[in-house]
């Protein structure tokens, strides 16, 4: 892993740990469930990929 995605991913975890974890648990799921050709689980990974979006486009705590 080079050194920008490094810091940026330290970043984000620093700022918003649930979304970031939602986010990767999200993207595993997704993964998952595309290579085990299981439709439902790809459609819940990626709307946990959604909501931990969301969460951290709509979060008022962060600086604009």
């Amino acid at each position: 892993m080079n050194w920008i995605m490094n810091r940026f991913l330290k970043s984000a975890f620093r700022q918003e740990p649930v979304a970031s974890f939602l986010l990767i648990v999200g993207a595993v799921d997704a993964a998952l469930g595309g290579v085990q050709g299981q439709a439902g689980l790809s459609v819940f990974g990626l709307a946990v990929v959604g909501a931990a979006a969301g969460i951290y486009m709509v979060d008022p705590q962060r600086p604009a």
